[in-house]
């Protein structure tokens, strides 16, 4: 009787520990999943933000004199040198 007890107890601690090895493991997944849909949630509100920017014509137009040296008229453009430090 107590050979079968002491089995059972081996058992259950062995299937204790397996239980929370996985529980251990999901919690590490929970966590860098997580973090990944931070960036995400991040991410979009960037994006949601430069859509509503585009939409607006003046930000455009800036937008084009900037990174593609469109002047309006009468406007001369002079690209300076970046400063180095």
């Amino acid at each position: 009787m107590s050979l079968l007890i002491g089995f059972f107890i081996v058992a259950g601690a062995f299937m204790y520990t397996g239980r929370l090895a996985k529980l251990t493991e999901a919690k590490e997944n929970l966590a860098a999943y997580q973090q990944q849909y931070d960036e995400l949630i991040a991410k979009q509100e960037y994006y949601r933000n430069e859509i509503s920017k585009l939409e607006n014509e003046d930000y455009i137009a800036k937008l084009a004199r900037e990174k593609y040296f469109k002047s309006e008229e009468g406007e001369i453009l002079f690209k300076l040198p970046k400063e180095q430090e």
